[in-house]
């Protein structure tokens, strides 16, 4: 398939806040466990949050671009029964709309408030339920591309799984940035989300490679013969069937040299996974912020070219008709 940038922002971008958000409530979790005192938990939370809903709001902005008719973006919840991004365009507003409500909660110290009404300390509960439709989100987004059989690379549960564990590495490491910066105020926390963010980022680097080494041992179910319905011992063909390009050869195909996808599928493994883990990890040991602070950055560029690779991979069926010319 040819991949589409904005698709690449939305699903990378949106990941990584609905990651981040989980490990700041996970973070609080254990804070609350460990008895763990920050120096301004209700400032380290709230503008946590407010960082991870800056990712889900360039996440929604980028994806207006992928719309042919942007105004008819608002009929696409209708099908929530039975489509998949229904339920994404469904579920992504809600959950930014109560991130920011999360937020603010949190900068505001609405907590008291709720405290002095209700007697219960609302926002771990509004947390609670955010984190749970985050997880929704991912499985949403993931199962938009699952349930799409004819493309044998996205039908497996490895899609659904790698969407989710990639948010989750991107999102720790995104927090054990955030507590590990002068301003964060949360450095208390920055261990358990510092080693957590190791912990997803091998998780997600083992699912990805059990997925890639699936991918490689996949058997076309279609052939030459059944594209053109001639069966038909020995078929080689001699063009591509149009005088000019069309939107067949553009849309349902990369473009790239097979050695590109190649070096992608190398370079995003290093920059995704490897080079991140190694910089927490030595950042960690030897006490080097900075160190710490570039694992984000990094990683991000690599999920970027990791999901080029998702769309650039998956191979159309009607590209068999058009072999080596598409």
């Amino acid at each position: 398939m040819r991949p589409a940038f904005s698709v690449i922002f939305l699903t990378t971008l949106i990941g990584a806040g609905q990651g981040m958000f989980i490990a700041l409530f996970s973070g609080r979790v254990f804070a609350y466990m460990t008895g763990v005192e920050l120096l301004d938990s209700n400032w380290f939370y709230g503008v946590g949050s407010g960082c991870a809903l800056l990712f889900m709001g360039a996440g929604l902005f980028a994806s207006f671009f992928h719309l042919t008719h942007p105004s008819r973006g608002i009929y696409a919840w209708q099908r929530w029964r039975s489509s998949w991004l229904s339920r994404e365009v469904i579920l992504l507003p809600m959950v930014i709309g109560l991130m920011a409500i999360s937020a603010m909660s949190h900068y505001f110290r609405w907590d008291n408030f709720f405290l002095e009404f209700s007697g219960m300390d609302l926002t771990w509960i509004l947390s609670g339920v955010t984190v749970l439709l985050c997880i929704f989100l991912f499985i949403a987004t993931g199962m938009i591309y699952a349930s799409v059989r004819f493309f044998q690379e996205w039908a497996s549960p490895f899609t659904v799984i790698n969407f989710l564990l990639m948010g989750l590495a991107s999102g720790y490491t995104l927090a054990a940035v955030f507590a590990h910066t002068g301003f964060g105020r949360g450095y208390s926390l920055g261990e358990f989300l510092l080693y957590s963010a190791l912990f997803f980022t091998i998780l997600a680097w083992a699912s990805r490679s059990w997925s890639l080494a699936r991918n490689r041992r996949i058997q076309p179910t279609s052939s030459l013969q059944s594209a053109i319905g001639v069966h038909h011992g020995t078929i080689r063909q001699l063009t591509r069937g149009f005088t000019a390009s069309s939107f067949n050869i553009k849309e349902f195909f990369h473009g790239r040299a097979p050695t590109t996808i190649i070096w992608v599928q190398r370079l995003f493994i290093i920059l995704s996974f490897i080079l991140p883990f190694t910089l927490l990890l030595v950042g960690s040991w030897l006490n080097i912020i900075p160190v710490i602070h570039s694992a984000f950055g990094v990683q991000m560029l690599g999920l970027f070219l990791e999901r080029w690779y998702f769309f650039a991979q998956a191979k159309h069926p009607q590209n068999l008709y058009y072999q080596n010319v598409a």
